[in-house]
């Protein structure tokens, strides 16, 4: 599915939730709670794949240099490490569903166990 088409999709979904905040008192928190969580699970599919946005991509490049600084090493050894462990060419390229994972990753990172 295209870009464009998914976010059809999640539109149609919006005008869903709208006309479920119309139904009665009893159904309606049920109903729009369902449907707000689909539209969001919906969103974050549409998301996961796409790459790192700037501020994402802002706070791991970040974040490789402090644990390169902190750990006495290389910011390209970092790098390569996160590239290697994430399957990525260039820490530009790692998709928006790692950020969380690569954020944890890089903070429990222990050099002197991978290295030495």
């Amino acid at each position: 599915m295209t870009k464009e088409a998914n976010l059809r999709m999640l539109l149609k979904k919006l005008e869903e939730v709208e006309t479920a905040l119309g139904m009665s008192k009893e159904t309606n928190q049920d109903t729009f709670t369902a449907k707000l969580h689909a539209l969001t699970s919906d969103f974050c599919n549409l998301r996961a794949e796409e790459p790192l946005n700037e501020n994402e991509l802002k706070s791991v490049s970040a974040l490789l240099a402090y644990t390169a600084h902190t750990q006495h090493a290389d910011e390209k050894t970092v790098r390569a490490i996160v590239e290697t462990k994430f399957g990525v060419k260039d820490v530009t390229a790692l998709p928006q569903k790692n950020y969380d994972e690569v954020i944890r990753f890089l903070v429990d990172l222990q050099l002197d166990l991978i290295v030495n």
